[in-house]
């Protein structure tokens, strides 16, 4: 009797530890985007993609979704891949939650950060007029967001990449520049989130530098780089230099 109580408890117990290690092991969900870990150049359409291992629970999972800031779902699916609505503007963390249908248990959690999508309008106001007078007020030609934000402020104008000329009336480059020409002088965020209100600039010196241009009416042509507008949007208008 002793010999068979015993051997009893081994046949229950040994299937019962080895489907509760096999669950353990099996569980472990990943969540990957091809947005992981690009550069702000790369335009590719930001998604999200679960991964299960076979034999982890029923088979048939429920997908939340959502961003991990937020603290909140941002969708409910049965599917294991997704295109990310809305595109993310700045590295966003999005994570996942998966439950098994049949028995409502939880399979696993994951989370991957998303690299920015530059996409959509560009924020910009352009002035047309300044005094490079050394007072403080107005001493450059600034590119800024619609609220004129500082550069302080950190305050992106939805553009990666950037082009600018500025010419007098007889056609004398006064400023030629693009961001690759001011890599070492950008700040970090702009490799997160691109150019920021108020990076782009001209003194009123030839090429940035001492010698002042003469105060006259000044010509412009800005390309502003995005994922909308990849060869760029052109912006031209004139610039007044008054000292």
């Amino acid at each position: 009797m002793k010999k068979t109580i015993t051997n009893t408890v081994c046949f229950l117990s040994l299937p019962f530890f080895s489907f509760f290690f096999s669950l353990s092991a099996k569980a472990q969900v990943t969540l990957t985007s091809n947005g992981a870990g690009v550069g702000i150049t790369n335009c590719d359409v930001r998604d999200l993609r679960v991964d299960i291992p076979a034999g982890a629970g029923s088979g048939q999972y429920e997908y939340y979704y959502g961003v991990k800031e937020a603290g909140a779902s941002i969708m409910s699916k049965n599917v294991p891949y997704l295109v990310i609505d809305p595109q993310p503007s700045s590295p966003t963390t999005y994570k996942v939650t998966v439950f098994d249908v049949v028995t409502g248990n939880l399979i696993g959690k994951a989370e991957v950060l998303v690299s920015a999508r530059i996409a959509g309008d560009i924020n910009v106001f352009i002035p047309n007029v300044i005094t490079p007078n050394g007072d403080g007020v107005n001493d450059t030609w600034n590119i800024l967001t619609p609220n004129k934000d500082r550069i302080t402020a950190d305050v992106p104008i939805n553009a990666y990449g950037y082009s600018l000329q500025i010419w007098d009336r007889n056609s004398v480059v006064v400023l030629d520049q693009n961001e690759s020409q001011r890599s070492s002088s950008l700040p970090g965020s702009f490799y997160t989130k691109g150019l920021v209100s108020d990076i782009i600039y001209w003194n009123g010196t030839y090429n940035n530098l001492n010698n002042r241009v003469t105060p006259t009416t000044y010509y412009y042509s800005l390309k502003l780089k995005n994922c909308t507008y990849p060869s760029g949007k052109e912006y031209q208008n004139w610039i007044q230099v008054i000292w």
